[in-house]
């Protein structure tokens, strides 16, 4: 079973007894008919092969059924109110669950956003504080800008909508509640027939200022400058490859091939730039996002809107398996980009942690 990569934790006043400080996590399921799952993340003293390493181990306590199966993506978790929001892109619905027992999760509610067709939820975020959420709605059209939705947590009411940059791909709001950042992925490919080449939109991040209330947000979009050839970032000579959908003759259609279209990256130009996930330090003050396929991260001042910095992360090196043959054996040597995706902040504020 294919689990989705995203996890949020809360913590677990609200935990059976017996688990003691255990952390609950919401992970989606998204093959078969159970679209989400509850598990347990207990650390359980054992030897590791560096000192001082604790593995983790997952137990399954509870199971939900999110609709029919055909997919839930992104889950956010309130800890004031032990409610989480899970978004169903394939209707354009959100789920609201009640987790205050973690054997028995309940249903609250089911918000229907009203979508224009082909459209999609890409992202969620609960406030921290407020009785709503954000949810990131990509437009069907490659080239056109996203929008951000503000929606009441009971009743589903649409509070407020604000223009962000195109593709939004992740959405996360600040500790204090103050500032969300969206980053804006624009990973649409299209082919431009007059120059016989490849193009896609500019990727960015896009700042919301909620210090006035969530009735009065000012949205703004950053877009980002040429980093070509900057070290630590795949060159042209890297050879760096991206698999993309294009639709090659216009008709709105995509045949098996138009799915696969091989495209090089040789530039990190601003249509090349491709900002996916988002993480806030403890304070609130500075904002982290990747750019998996650009191997960077990016450091924001949210308050300022200001980009801080954008690095290249380099190369690692490490034992891996890289044989598909049914068997763990880390018996071989991989030498690659880091290319992160997922991004944490340790709970001290001194560390960013990526999923490579």
């Amino acid at each position: 079973m294919d689990w989705e990569a995203g996890i949020l934790a809360a913590p677990m006043p609200y935990a059976p007894h017996h688990l003691g400080s255990s952390v609950l996590r919401l992970r989606i399921l998204r093959s078969g008919c159970v679209a989400a799952a509850l598990v347990l993340l207990l650390v359980i003293p054992a030897q590791a092969e560096e000192p001082g390493l604790r593995p983790a181990r997952l137990i399954a306590v509870a199971r939900m059924r999110l609709g029919d199966g055909s997919g839930a993506e992104i889950v956010s978790v309130q800890h004031k109110t032990a409610r989480a929001v899970v978004a169903l892109p394939a209707y354009g619905h959100v789920a609201v669950i009640d987790l205050r027992n973690a054997h028995r999760p309940r249903w609250i509610a089911r918000h229907d956003l009203r979508l224009r067709r082909h459209e999609a939820i890409t992202s969620i975020a609960f406030h921290p504080t407020e009785n709503a959420y954000l949810v990131t709605v990509e437009s069907v059209r490659p080239r056109s800008r996203g929008r951000v939705h503000v929606h009441d947590a009971s009743t589903g009411r649409r509070i407020g909508t604000h223009a962000v940059g195109v593709g939004p791909d992740a959405i996360m709001i600040n500790p204090q509640g103050t500032f969300a950042v969206v980053a804006n992925e624009a990973e649409e490919y299209v082919f431009n027939r007059a120059r016989m080449g490849f193009e896609s939109p500019e990727g960015g991040v896009s700042i919301l200022d909620l210090r006035s209330g969530l009735t009065q947000i000012r949205a703004r979009t950053l877009t980002l400058r040429d980093q070509s050839r900057k070290p630590g970032t795949p060159t042209p000579e890297d050879k760096r490859v991206l698999v993309r959908a294009v639709d090659l003759d216009g008709d709105a259609q995509l045949t098996k091939q138009e799915r696969e279209v091989a495209l090089t990256l040789d530039n990190h130009g601003p249509g090349n730039l491709e900002p996916e996930s988002v993480a806030f330090s403890p304070d609130g003050t500075r904002c982290y996002v990747t750019l998996q396929e650009n191997n960077m991260l990016l450091t924001l001042d949210p308050a300022r809107a200001r980009i801080l910095s954008l690095r290249g992360l380099g190369v690692t090196e490490h034992p891996a398996d890289v044989t598909n043959d049914g068997k763990v054996a880390f018996d071989a040597t991989l030498r690659a980009f880091r290319e992160p995706d997922g991004v944490a902040v340790t709970p001290d504020g001194k560390y960013v942690v990526t999923a490579d």
